[in-house]
């Protein structure tokens, strides 16, 4: 069988990954090798399935992780540039602002997230680069020709690579850590995924009769066992059987995934300003709640990932490999995670451009 030889490869056909691809595709011949059976699946549940594509307020101060890394990003790509590369994808962006706090959401004005997936697609198309799904890797070495890249579809060979794969939040979309055993291989240095941006369980004699309730509060994380209080914007928080869920609380689950892995005591305070869609039959309405966490509601139901590929394992300007400079991370593959708001579909759109410039300059 063939090789099949690019300029440029891309593993991974999510947002990092499409926009890795149509940034390179300006200069380079690029394909991308997607192991699911369509690209950008996780795109179409992003924002409610409207796709919250960035922030106004995009700043330093929404991440977590390196700073070198971070602010490099954010220097090579602006709030503007991300409405650009909307527009250069056909797609028009739409500011939103929500009674919670001053800042924009932006989404696209056909409040659709399929009109952002269709857009990327088409743009990357018209450059010539192309997308061959249901591809598996399982290795990667370094040769004579190049990089090569092992598949069950057949030999790929590369100049540049960029692994663009996520993380395991959302795993039925793709991002299920699939291509970790190859990063193994190569003795690429990442630290553990946990869940980030997704509801909190709570263990109490509360959560059959809030249920289904929601309120208007202000929230804190007290970890007892560190003596340590975070806290979040106040918004809407919602009651699930045993759970509790909302912006504020999604805010602070990264610190419970942080703590409950080292086994450390964790209450969730709730202040409720405003009760809101309670039910008929309630009877229960708490001036205020102190939950023991017992955890998060995991990976099928986060929005990102803390953990990744260790920022120590690239140069910030470029998001090369210090030990290779023709191998590239982008997106949730690198050890930073954003608030809720945008923040981590502007930082894998603006990884993956940089990748994808670095890449082909």
């Amino acid at each position: 069988m063939s090789v099949i030889r690019r300029k440029v490869i891309v593993i991974g056909g999510g947002a990092a990954g499409i926009a890795a691809a149509i940034e390179a595709a300006k200069n380079a011949d690029v394909t991308v090798l997607e192991h699911m059976e369509t690209p950008l699946k996780k795109i179409l549940i992003t924002g409610n399935g409207r796709c919250n594509f960035t922030n106004s307020d995009v700043s330093a101060a929404h991440y977590h992780g390196d700073v070198n890394v971070i602010e490099s990003v954010l220097s090579s790509f602006s709030v503007d540039d991300c409405l650009d590369l909307m527009r250069e994808c056909h797609v028009e962006p739409l500011e939103v602002h929500y009674r919670y706090n001053d800042c924009g959401y932006f989404y696209p004005s056909s409040n659709r997230a399929d009109t952002v997936r269709n857009g990327m697609l088409s743009r990357l198309s018209e450059l010539g680069g192309k997308i061959l799904c249901g591809v598996n890797v399982q290795a990667v070495s370094m040769g004579q020709e190049g990089i090569r890249i092992s598949s069950d579809k057949g030999d790929f060979a590369a100049d540049r690579l960029i692994f663009a794969c996520g993380s395991n939040a959302a795993p039925e979309t793709g991002s299920d850590s699939s291509i970790y055993p190859v990063l193994k291989k190569l003795d690429v240095a990442f630290h553990t995924f946990l869940p980030a941006l997704c509801g909190i369980k709570v263990s109490d004699g509360l959560s059959g009769a809030l249920t289904g309730m929601r309120c208007t509060a202000s929230v804190t994380l007290i970890d007892q066992t560190e003596e340590k209080e975070y806290s979040a914007e106040p918004g809407e928080v919602q009651f699930g059987n045993g759970y509790v869920s909302g912006i504020p609380v999604m805010q602070l689950s990264r610190y419970v995934s942080i703590g409950r892995k080292k086994e450390h005591r964790m209450i969730l305070r709730i202040v409720p300003s405003a009760w809101e869609n309670v039910r008929k039959d309630a009877k229960v309405f708490p001036a205020s709640l102190e939950l023991l966490c017992t955890g998060t509601r995991g990976f099928s139901h986060a929005q990102c990932c803390l953990g990744g590929v260790d920022a120590d394992e690239l140069v910030p300007e470029t998001l090369c490999w210090k030990r290779n400079e023709n191998i590239y991370f982008c997106g949730e593959m690198i050890d930073v995670d954003g608030d809720c708001g945008g923040f981590n579909l502007h930082f894998a759109f603006g990884s993956g451009k940089l990748a994808g410039r670095k890449a082909t300059t």
